[in-house]
Formats: structure tokens, C-alpha cells, sequence
């Protein structure tokens, strides 16, 4: 019988956010290793959510930042709170609950790039990723030595673990494993 491998998620924690927030210059957001990006066509992408039929309403974030390294992260999060815009995570944008469309005026902090399984340790039998790994990548090297990853949201082979655990996704398997907020020993 297969195993489940609990997975250590290098996430975000985010702070209570201000509806309330002033416009500002994000030519001053300065990124380490990513990009700040604001073209029309990408903002209007971001600001939308294809999975979700009963939200018809687009949004128009301020900016996607598109994080390449954790201090990326650290950077747009501490300019967000400094500036009081909200931020709005984005794993691979498939959540059909509307949580990954880009507020009016926030910034959209995407992490599909942040897509390393850094250690899977059968031992212990947890592994670490990165919040934009794939579910579906994730079980598939874990059944590569014996094991599996029991999430399995019917998004599996698209959607993030970090938008899993955004979301509480479960799936089949849910019923026997529990969804993946029992699969999640830390998020930091």
C-alpha cells in the first residue's frame, strides 16, 4: 500500500488588508530576481477568473508581479503593506472559488514560477516544495519511489499546492485522507 507524504509548503502568510488604499507610483516596487508587470492586456488577464461562471465582473489590478525567488515575495509584500494595496495570490489561476482574480487597484503576486520540489524525504515522509509545484508533479515523483500525494482535486494535474491550500482543495480521495489541510505539516 501506498503512503501519503506530507508536504511542507514554502508559502506566504498574509496580513489583515485595507480595503481603503491610495493610488500609487509602482514603478517604485523594485524586484531582486522578478518582474513588475502592467500592460493592459496582462492586467486584464490577471483580473479574471475563466473557472469561475458565476463571477461575469473583471477586475483591474494595479500591477502582477511575477516572483522568481522568495525574496521577491518579501519585497512586493513589504511595498504592498507599506503602500496599503491589497495583494491577491496566484498559483496557476484555476480556483473555482474567484480567489485568484486581481482586485481593483491590488497587486496580483504571482507564484507559478516559485515551481521547485525541493526535497522529497521518504524516511519522514514529508517533502518540501514550492507554493507554484503542481499537485499533479508533486504525486507524480512521489509514485516514482512508492508513494503518493492523497490531495486530488479534480484541477490535480493543473493546479498549484499552494492554491490547494489557499482553497482547502480535497477531492476523491478526501474521504479517506482528509483534504490537504491535513497534508500540511508548515507553511513559512
Amino acid at each position: 500500500m501506498l503512503k501519503t507524504i506530507i508536504c511542507d509548503i514554502l508559502t506566504l502568510k498574509f496580513n489583515e488588508r485595507s480595503v481603503h488604499f491610495m493610488p500609487t507610483d509602482i514603478s517604485q516596487l523594485s524586484l531582486p530576481d522578478g518582474q513588475v508587470i502592467t500592460d493592459p492586456q496582462t492586467l486584464n488577464k490577471y483580473g479574471q477568473n475563466k473557472y469561475t461562471q458565476e463571477v461575469m465582473e473583471a477586475y483591474s489590478p494595479l500591477a502582477i508581479v511575477e516572483a522568481h525567488s522568495y525574496k521577491d515575495v518579501q519585497e512586493t509584500l513589504k511595498y504592498a503593506n507599506e503602500n496599503k494595496i491589497p495583494v491577491t495570490p496566484y498559483g496557476n489561476g484555476t480556483s473555482i472559488v474567484n480567489s485568484s482574480a486581481g482586485e481593483n487597484g491590488g497587486i496580483v503576486l504571482d507564484l507559478s514560477k516559485l515551481n521547485k520540489i525541493i526535497d522529497i524525504n521518504i524516511p519522514n515522509q514529508y517533502a518540501v516544495v514550492q507554493a507554484g509545484v503542481l499537485n499533479g508533479d508533486l504525486d507524480t515523483e512521489a509514485r516514482k519511489q512508492g508513494y503518493f500525494f492523497a490531495p486530488d482535486p479534480g484541477s490535480k494535474p493543473i493546479s498549484s499546492v499552494g492554491g490547494n491550500i489557499a482553497t482547502n482543495a480535497g477531492g476523491m480521495s478526501s474521504l479517506k485522507y482528509g483534504t490537504i489541510k491535513q497534508s500540511v505539516l508548515e507553511t513559512v
